[in-house]
């Protein structure tokens, strides 16, 4: 198996069903996206992994949270939804501070260019946002279509 060996360390069991996972590496914190629209946060101990300290749950979006990114030079988090919202929420205070509406469907996939400082957001409608990643207020680059304007449900990184 190529010298990998993996061993559970903890469990989590939550009633609702999540839409979307993202580990922030700088401050430690797995956030956890839900079909209701909620984002849980749990911050993991540096000293030792077995234990986790859970941050206030926040009603963020009113569907389902299909992708955040955390934003350690911020302190922030950008989410989004299929209620067609993007969304920037301060980790201190758990305030949206900004909120978008980048097209008329449900927003699918959201994915970080960190070498360009930027992030990628598509949606039902065949749409892939651009947005520059840092800076208050965040600022649309540019939106391009697919022809057939088909759902783009996911994007990654090669």
């Amino acid at each position: 198996m190529d010298g990998w060996t993996f061993t559970q360390g903890w469990a989590k069991t939550f009633a609702l069903q999540t839409g979307s996972l993202h580990w922030d590496d700088p401050s430690r914190t797995l956030y956890i996206g839900f079909d209701t629209g909620r984002v849980v946060r749990l911050r993991i101990s540096e000293e030792n992994p077995m234990h986790y300290q859970e941050l206030t749950e926040l009603g963020v979006h009113t569907l389902r949270v299909n992708g955040i990114l955390a934003n350690a030079d911020t302190g922030s988090f950008t989410s989004i939804s299929d209620d067609g919202t993007l969304k920037v929420t301060d980790n201190a205070t758990g305030s949206v501070v900004t909120e978008l509406r980048p097209s008329q469907g449900g927003l699918k996939s959201l994915i970080a260019f960190s070498h360009r400082n930027c992030m990628g957001i598509s949606d039902a409608k065949g749409n892939l946002h651009l947005f520059t990643k840092s800076g208050s207020p965040i600022e649309h680059i540019v939106t391009t279509t697919v022809e057939s304007r088909s759902e783009i449900k996911g994007l990654a990184l090669s």
